[in-house]
């Protein structure tokens, strides 16, 4: 990029100003990117973070690696979304002097859930505390990080001190990448356009989105129930 806008040879990206400001302005463009484009590349699998509180059985939170969760699974079973209202009108059918009822506290509200059962829904108040129905007190005080499983859109990271690190894109769309950092470049670096990079630029990036679906049937990701936060 730095040939391109007859720039300063270098071998690092830390090398010169010249060349932190084009590093700088290619991460921009490919957090746009992904902002924009719906890439199956920016979705994966995790696992919540287990409240770590005996005290706070049910509740589990959304990982700071991921925007958004799709779905969750516990114990290999797939669990239930449900709205706060509807969850809240089934745990306060639960009866706390039971056994195998227990009572927690969440911003000074009490709630009841099963302390017996794995858990078969889950909700959110805030898209980050995960509240679910139960547990199983037999495996452990809390419900566990390393038997949950997530789906859902990744927090993209841009490495801009590591001359190695890769952007996550498919092999056709670094070419998007480039083209579109060039054509910023000139006009930041430059203060003119460069014509060819922003057409072929414009044209990558219909092709991006035409085509950015690898595997068939994977047309699914996204479209499903989004409860996380953007």
């Amino acid at each position: 990029m730095l040939s391109s806008i007859d720039g300063d040879e270098v071998n690092s990206v830390n090398n010169t100003t010249e060349s932190r400001q084009v590093a700088m302005i290619v991460r921009r463009v490919y957090l746009d990117l992904l902002a924009n484009i719906s890439y199956p590349e920016k979705y994966g699998l995790g696992q919540l973070t287990s409240s770590g509180s005996a005290l706070l059985p049910v509740v589990m939170y959304r990982p700071d690696t991921f925007n958004t969760i799709q779905w969750i699974k516990y114990n290999k079973a797939d669990l239930t979304f449900v709205e706060p209202s509807v969850f809240f009108d089934y745990i306060y059918t639960l009866d706390d002097d039971e056994d195998n009822v227990g009572t927690a506290t969440i911003n000074s509200v009490s709630i009841m859930y099963n302390n017996d059962v794995d858990p078969r829904f889950w909700t959110t108040l805030d898209d980050s505390t995960i509240l679910f129905d139960s547990y199983n007190a037999t495996e452990g005080t809390t419900l566990l990080t390393a038997n949950s499983v997530i789906y859902g859109e990744k927090v993209a990271t841009f490495d801009i001190n590591n001359d190695t690190f890769t952007p996550v894109l498919d092999d056709n769309q670094f070419s998007l990448l480039v083209n579109e950092a060039k054509s910023l470049a000139y006009a930041e670096l430059k203060q003119t356009a460069h014509q060819k990079a922003e057409q072929t630029a414009r044209r990558q990036r219909v092709k991006a989105q035409n085509n950015k679906r690898a595997v068939a049937g994977s047309e699914y990701i996204n479209t499903t129930p989004n409860y996380g936060r953007k």
